[in-house]
């Protein structure tokens, strides 16, 4: 698990972790979540990434999750129920 607070060279960040999951915060500075998922897609269909497994679009706007999940993000959530999607395992099991 890495968090980071900007998306300050975020293909690189994305490319060296190459996360399984990897959560878009709409409002994250400077390069907000829906514009990361433009640029990582482009990215992908130029062979220059690997896109990870899963895709969270997460903001308290809704039209900002809905517009992440038009462009390719595979759940969008309100960022404060992310704990209630079905991708976490459960512990214990």
């Amino acid at each position: 698990f890495i968090q980071h607070w900007t998306t300050h060279d975020f293909l690189e960040k994305i490319d060296e972790f190459k996360p399984d999951i990897l959560l878009l915060d709409h409002f994250i500075p400077p390069t907000r979540g829906g514009q990361v998922l433009h640029f990582l897609n482009r990215a992908v269909s130029e062979g220059k990434i690997t896109r990870p497994k899963t895709i969270v679009a997460m903001s308290s706007a809704s039209l900002a999750n809905q517009n992440m999940l038009k462009n390719g993000a595979d759940f969008g959530i309100v960022k404060f129920d992310l704990s209630t999607l079905e991708i976490w395992p459960k512990i214990g099991e």
